[in-house]
């Protein structure tokens, strides 16, 4: 009797076990690495300016850190790499618990899921965008049907997006808006509107990855088209939203001159 009392718990279990002992975090490594990848993904799909943070943050050097974001994002990379690891210590050398076919499952869902993250995270920020843009495309179709039925033909005001300049002087195409202009009931900063073959092209602006939502008059996919400004652009991808309306990036393929010159 005196020698089972003696016995200690399986697992690390009991009076000398500790709080920081690593078989207890080697338990709680999984639970909160699949915590934060869920995180992660909810951040790219919910943050407009999550693109330009990661964008920053893999461009920038190790003291390039410069925001409050940037050193929440990189104490979870660091949480999340450092709990990783901790889950593998566990299968190799942890309890025959954390050692179970269920935690060598755990541990091959946890490595899916990050790589499916880092390989398509921008596709999780377009599906965000997409959504945000949805919420605004009624103010963007107010607009849009009275531009494509009233196209300015020189320097001006637009109802809701304030001044803008035009160009190219004469017969002009694009309206360079100026300050933070926004399609009147709207959120998304728009800088610059074109208009050309059948179709209006709104760029986004502010704290939004760089893309346009387009209006064509026929429904019919996003094409390439030179700028007022005389760039010129390619399609690299787009998203369709709405018969007629698509979220579109595009490619520069020749840079526009300097409009003052």
């Amino acid at each position: 009797m005196t020698e089972s009392l003696d016995t200690p718990p399986p697992d690390g279990r009991g009076s000398n076990a500790t709080v920081g002992s690593p078989a207890r975090w080697g338990r709680l490594a999984p639970a909160l690495n699949s915590l934060l990848l869920v995180v992660g993904a909810v951040w790219l799909w919910s943050s407009p300016a999550s693109y330009q943070t990661v964008e920053r943050l893999a461009l920038s050097s190790p003291g390039g850190l410069r925001t409050a974001t940037d050193w929440w994002v990189a104490i979870g990379v660091v949480l999340a790499a450092a709990t990783l690891l901790a889950t593998a210590w566990g299968l190799l050398r942890g309890s025959p618990r954390q050692r179970s076919i269920a935690g060598y499952l755990t541990f091959t869902a946890l490595v899916g899921g990050w790589l499916a993250l880092v390989t398509g995270w921008e596709a999780v920020y377009d599906w965000g965008q997409a959504r945000r843009v949805l919420a605004d495309l009624p103010a963007f179709e107010a607009v849009a049907q009275r531009l494509d039925a009233d196209w300015p033909t020189d320097d001006g005001t637009a109802e809701g997006f304030g001044p803008f300049m035009a160009y190219p002087k004469g017969r002009p195409t694009c309206l360079l808006l100026l300050g933070q202009a926004k399609p009147p009931g709207g959120s998304l900063q728009v800088s610059a509107v074109e208009r050309s073959d059948g179709a209006v092209r709104f760029e986004l602006s502010g704290a939004e990855r760089p893309a346009w939502v387009v209006w064509r008059a026929e429904d019919a996919p996003a094409a390439a088209f030179a700028s007022g400004l005389g760039g010129e652009y390619a399609v690299a991808s787009q998203r369709r939203l709405a018969p007629h309306w698509w979220l579109v990036r595009y490619k520069l393929m020749r840079a526009s001159p300097d409009p003052s010159g």
